[in-house]
């Protein structure tokens, strides 16, 4: 198996699972401190409905990428023949989630559905930035060079 992912991973200090881990942390927490803003901005512009819907649409990408992160490392620590499996099915059930939650959120009055969006948006590139930078620095190498 040489050149696959397997191979390459580091064998000292908790291997692959740990660096994934450790980047899911780096790249999540961000969203999390940064989460009064859109918080904030949807209750200025939508009242009680912004607030909640905002809130909503920020947590919805951190939990779903985080989640996966989780999975990764969690089924990587049992047997590495179970990673793909598991994150296919983590992967599908979360679509499956997400796609009950947009089909049902027209029909909710509670939170508004434009600040979920922005939310959700802001979120998604956040992550990726955060997850991008993560990946880059010096102390966070994935595979061996």
């Amino acid at each position: 198996m040489t050149g696959s992912l397997a191979a390459s991973a580091p064998a000292a200090g908790g291997g692959l699972g740990a660096d994934l881990a450790g980047l899911a942390v780096r790249a999540g927490r961000p969203g999390l401190l940064l989460l009064p803003l859109p918080a904030g901005l949807g209750a200025v512009v939508g009242g009680w409905a912004g607030l909640i819907g905002a809130t909503l649409g920020w947590a919805v990408p951190l939990a779903f990428f985080s989640t996966t992160a989780l999975v990764v490392v969690l089924a990587g620590r049992m047997a590495r023949a179970l990673v793909v499996p598991y994150a296919m099915t983590a992967y599908t059930l979360k679509a499956v989630l997400l796609g009950i939650g947009v089909v049902t959120l027209p029909g909710v009055t509670w939170l508004a559905p434009l600040a979920v969006a922005w939310a959700a948006l802001a979120g998604t590139v956040l992550w990726v930035a955060a997850l991008v930078r993560a990946a880059l620095a010096p102390h966070a190498p994935l595979l061996d060079p």
